[in-house]
């Protein structure tokens, strides 16, 4: 499925998630002010994405409908990670600010969801590897499991990279 992805037969698919990424940068960089009306619209773009390659999956062969159902579970994570990046920015409005470390936090698990899906068309196994460390490094971050269990904003900043580190080892596995 990569070869095809890399080889631009995606290249429909591949536009609007790199527009959708940019988003995600955005309202990473905009924490703290209000950025409903942002999320609201990658929302909206990640649906209207869904439905098309969901289409496309009826109307196409079984060898092409699969490689999609494939590109359709990766997108699924994709969804999962705007979702925790929607309660975090909620998290980072409230009164009270919320500490540097976690801010720095959330850009780590922003720029692993980005390299990670950057990756599905460059397909550089190397790059794939660091994707999947800086994940392991960042849990390691957060203070581990326990720590993670008990801290709501913890809990949001691993969904996020954990949605990034499914798709590397997706993207990896098929390298």
């Amino acid at each position: 499925m990569l070869q095809d992805i890399a080889s631009g037969n995606y290249s429909e698919y591949l536009k609007p998630i790199r527009e959708i990424l940019v988003n995600i940068g955005m309202v990473v960089e905009g924490l703290g002010s209000s950025q409903a009306k942002s999320i609201s619209l990658l929302i909206s773009k990640h649906n209207s994405l869904t439905g098309d390659v969901v289409k496309s999956i009826a109307s196409v062969s079984i060898e092409e409908a699969s490689r999609l159902v494939v590109l359709t579970g990766i997108l699924l994570n994709l969804k999962r990670a705007i979702e925790a990046l929607d309660a975090i920015s909620f998290l980072f409005e409230g009164g009270e600010e919320p500490i540097e470390a976690q801010r720095k936090n959330v850009k780590e698990a922003s720029e692993i969801l980005l390299k990670a899906f950057g990756n599905l068309e460059a397909m550089r196994e190397k790059d794939l590897d660091e994707v999947l460390s800086r994940f392991k490094l960042l849990k390691m971050t957060l203070g581990g499991v326990e720590r993670i269990r008990s801290n709501t904003l913890a809990i949001l900043i691993y969904k996020m990279a954990y949605n990034g580190y499914c798709v590397a080892r997706v993207a990896r596995g098929l390298v």
